[in-house]
Formats: structure tokens, sequence, C-alpha cells
């Protein structure tokens, strides 16, 4: 009797496919979470060697969180995504509460004066937050996709 060609159903087929689906998402949003934490930790890095420095508070207070950044921070207009949980949504920030004035650092102001009307100048402007971070937008995605790959990988196996 000849043999027939062609792809065969493995029995035990349904029964793995129930098991990769449900674990994909488990395993891909630890990788994602591991890979939104890598990227945070590199851009604050980044972007506290780019700080100037006076007297240390605008660098200390870049940093990062899960979910929506504090109030009253620079790179705090993010919109909210209800769809996504907090624990895979990061905001990166600078400014806050330890330097308020973290918006003036990095805009720069136009002319200034004080009550008596003596001019104090104009602050040119010092861009360390905004353009550290559309250098490493394109590095940031690829490591989510190549780490949700890679724990996709990880349930399928």
């Amino acid at each position: 009797m000849p043999r027939k060609t062609g792809w065969r159903k493995n029995p035990n087929m349904k029964r793995r496919m129930h098991e990769v689906l449900k674990a994909l998402p488990e395993q891909a949003a630890i990788e994602a979470h591991d890979a939104l934490r890598q990227n945070a930790e590199e851009a604050v890095r980044i972007i506290r060697g780019d700080t100037p420095v006076d007297d240390g508070a605008l660098k200390a207070s870049v940093d990062w969180t899960y979910g929506d950044p504090p109030k009253g921070i620079l790179g705090g207009t993010a919109v909210k995504h209800t769809n996504i949980p907090d624990d895979l949504r990061i905001s990166i920030y600078a400014g806050g509460l330890k330097a308020p004035h973290a918006h003036l650092v990095h805009n720069g102001t136009g002319e200034r004066s004080n009550k008596s009307g003596a001019s104090r100048g104009v602050m040119p402007p010092q861009p360390f937050f905004w353009p550290n971070i559309r250098a490493l937008r394109k590095r940031m995605r690829a490591r989510i996709s190549r780490k949700i790959r890679k724990g996709m990988q990880k349930a399928v196996k």
C-alpha cells in the first residue's frame, strides 16, 4: 500500500496549541516588563549624563516609574492609556519637587527682570531630556520586540 504524502494531523496538536496559547501572554508580559525596566534605566543613565549641573538637584530629579508620572514634571504630559496596565507602561521624567526649574533649563528663557526692573538676562536653552528620548526611541522599541519574541519562543518550548 502506498504511503500517504502531505501533512498529517498530530493527535496531540490541539492540546499543545492550547498550552502554548495560554503561556504566550504570560511569558511575553514577563519579558516586556524586563525590557521596559532596562529601557528606563538606560534612558535615565543617558539623560543624567547630559543634564547640566549647577547644584545637582536637576540631575538627581531624573528618574522613572511604572504607570503615570508624578505631577508637575518635565516629560509628564503622557496620554492616559487605559487599556495598558501600569506594570507595562513606564514614565521617564525630570523635575518635580526636587527641581521645579527643569523646564526652564531645558527650554531656556526670554529676557527676565526682577521687581525693581533690573535685567536678569536670558538663559539659553540646554536641552537634555527630549533629544535623548527621541534618540533612544528606536532602540527601546527594538529591545521590547526582541524580548517579547524571546518570551514567545520560551513559551512554545
